[in-house]
């Protein structure tokens, strides 16, 4: 034993304690010996120092009965304890290990001494790799448990001999399910394995388990607690004997529900992409078919004396009038496209809106009108604000199958705040809010946040609706910057209300209402290109209202008239026949006249510097208003 040993021996015999430092140099033990006297002694050692082992005389002056060794092992449970003394009985000895002593030894056989020091340290050195063993154990336990309750995981041990299986708690927090049931083993997971992916699943896992395969993916269904099916994403790492046998797969069971629901949106949205693109070439074409559909029935009227014939005009021109709408709400829902706003009376659209929901209602549904205030306008694109409140109407009926009454309420409101969000608005808002109320059976709760999402319907079971209605409504309400609210319980119906904010009505400058005013004094327009339907139809009115048309087959021709014609006017420009690679070339062109672009989309681009632009299809009143317009401003 080295001289590195500290001993700390407790005795009030100097003779005693100089008999033990010489029994263990005699044993050829050297140790640094330190004295202690009394308890003040012992408590000073302990405190101030590290020794390696205790000595202690049963009586020491200061301590009753086990008192010493009760005080050693409060101040160093760690340090072997061996007591020394001449008096001490059997039953004394045996309480002395029970409250800590690792032994004893009579002063009468100190030739025990030495063996007993190197056995009692060598005990201690074993508890003590025990304890941090144990620690370590602690230690890995604490941080696994941790790690399992960190994961959103349901963590799972299986036993394939026995087939049983240990779940974490992301077993409940998941699914629902209690993970120390004794039912939770591999046959009950098997159970809970959607129908349709049950055979793919559990051959593919016994595949791997039968295999060579260190480690098995599977994507399925699993059947929650509350019903329902969540997406799963499973991996198992698969561990196995010497001879190759898997005896046991250790792995996790990821919740990837939500994942696959953003996936699903995301290929419903490209799908929806595709339509509009598709929706935007049946859009172009149309427009190019009713824009003279629309021309011959206004300009034909003129000519047309027969009550008859007159009859049958405003019929055409009502139908492709409600086909241009019916383009523009295709291109609308499908492309977002937002069309100009103009400045529309609350009164006439109120008044359209009443024929059209009395003539689409069935009987047994009561459509009542109120209007608490005359006069009211908002700027705003009249096709989508149309089209809002009839879907809103029509699912208010759809919400009736037995009957009932939709209430449309027109009110001028001032919001201080945003009706969604509750949030203060930076200054009072003068709004137009409408209102659609039914009696119907009311939407759930649960159900009322998800209403606006694309593609979610409650109908859609029935094949009544496909989940974009209300999504439509929402876009189109954003799109002319108002705000929508809705209120329900279920069996005590519905309330939608949208706010578009107000403005003053007026008539725009410049506005033409007869159509003596439309008519021209021979003013040069220059016409391009010069082909086409559209086209024909331009120089047509044109020639009709006492224009004088100047058409250019393309840009090059268009030069030559400028050039040779100083007193052109104006210019009406369909861009969407001409390259793209010219309209940097006609900006410049049209830079000194007054200029009409003709085109599908509602915005300018951004290359060409327009007076006014004009979307198809178009009437000649609007194309020759805009030209009035035009030559006005000039003029002025």
């Amino acid at each position: 034993m080295s001289s590195g040993l500290r001993i700390l021996h407790l005795e009030d015999n100097p003779a005693d304690a100089e008999l033990v430092r010489h029994t263990l140099k005699k044993a050829g033990m050297l140790a640094e010996i330190h004295l202690a006297r009394s308890s003040a002694d012992l408590e000073q050692f302990l405190q101030a120092s590290e020794f390696d082992l205790v000595l202690c005389d049963f009586k020491v002056p200061g301590f009753n009965d086990f008192a010493a060794v009760e005080r050693i092992r409060q101040l160093a449970p760690a340090i072997p304890l061996i007591l020394l003394s001449g008096t001490i009985g059997e039953e004394q000895a045996v309480e002395c290990l029970k409250r800590g002593a690792t032994d004893y030894i009579l002063k009468g056989r100190l030739q025990r001494l030495a063996p007993a020091i190197k056995r009692a340290l060598v005990e201690a050195d074993l508890q003590r790799d025990r304890t941090q063993a144990l620690e370590s154990l602690r230690l890995h336990a604490e941080r696994l448990n941790c790690v399992l309750r960190a994961t959103n995981d349901a963590v799972y041990d299986l036993n394939l001999d026995s087939q049983q299986v240990w779940w974490n708690q992301g077993l409940r927090l998941l699914f629902g399910y209690d993970p120390h049931s004794t039912n939770a083993d591999l046959q009950w997971w098997e159970s809970l394995i959607h129908q349709d992916d049950r055979t793919r699943v559990v051959a593919s896992f016994k595949d791997a388990i039968e295999g060579r395969a260190t480690s098995w993916v599977g994507e399925y269904r699993f059947l929650c607690s509350d019903g329902a099916y969540a997406f799963v994403y499973d991996r198992g790492y698969i561990l196995r004997k010497p001879g190759g046998k898997a005896h046991r797969v250790v792995g996790a069971m990821m919740d990837i529900t939500e994942n696959k629901q953003m996936e699903e949106e995301l290929l419903r949205a490209q799908r929806l992409e595709t339509v509009g693109t598709i929706a935007g070439g049946v859009a172009h074409d149309l427009n190019n078919l009713l824009t003279p559909v629309l021309a011959a029935s206004e300009l034909l009227g003129d000519h047309v004396t027969s009550p008859e014939a007159t009859s049958m005009l405003r019929l055409i021109r009502t139908s492709a009038v409600r086909g241009t709408d019916l383009v523009r709400q295709i291109v609308t829902f499908a492309r977002g496209d937002n069309e100009a706003k103009t400045l529309l009376e609350v009164d006439a659209f109120s008044n359209e809106l009443l024929q059209l929901l009395r003539s689409s209602f069935p009987r047994n549904i009561k459509v009542e009108f109120h209007a608490e205030q005359k006069g009211i306008a908002v700027l705003a694109n009249k096709t989508q604000l149309l089209q809002v409140v009839l879907n809103l109407c029509i699912n208010a009926r759809d919400a009736m199958p037995e009957g009932g009454s939709v209430r449309v309420k027109f009110s001028s409101v001032q919001l201080s705040s945003d009706p969604e969000t509750c949030q203060s608005l930076p200054a009072p808002l003068q709004s137009l809010a409408i209102e659609v109320s039914d009696s119907g059976v009311g939407i759930p709760t649960e159900n009322l946040r998800k209403i606006f999402k694309p593609f979610f319907s409650t109908k859609a079971a029935s094949g009544k609706g496909s989940g974009l209605g209300l999504s439509t409504v929402r876009n189109l309400v954003d799109l002319n910057q108002g705000y929508i609210t809705v209120t329900s319980a279920v069996g005590k119906g519905s309330t939608f209300t949208i706010f578009i904010p107000t403005h003053e009505a007026r008539l725009p400058a410049g506005t033409f209402e007869r159509c003596d005013d439309l008519k021209g004094n021979f003013e040069q327009i220059l016409v391009l290109p010069n082909s086409g339907l559209v086209s024909q139809f331009i120089l047509s009115t044109l020639d009709a209202h006492k224009y004088k048309a100047f058409p250019a087959a393309n840009i090059f021709d268009a030069q030559r008239l400028l050039s040779e014609n100083p007193q052109l006017r104006a210019a009406i420009v369909d861009i969407e026949q001409l390259p793209q690679h010219q309209l940097n070339a006609i900006r410049s062109l049209l830079a000194p006249l007054g200029s009409i672009i003709i085109s599908p989309s509602n915005q300018t681009d951004d290359s060409v510097r327009a007076s006014h632009l004009l979307r198809k299809p178009f009437s000649p009143r609007e194309l020759l208003t805009r030209l009035a317009e035009i030559l006005l401003s000039r003029d002025s």
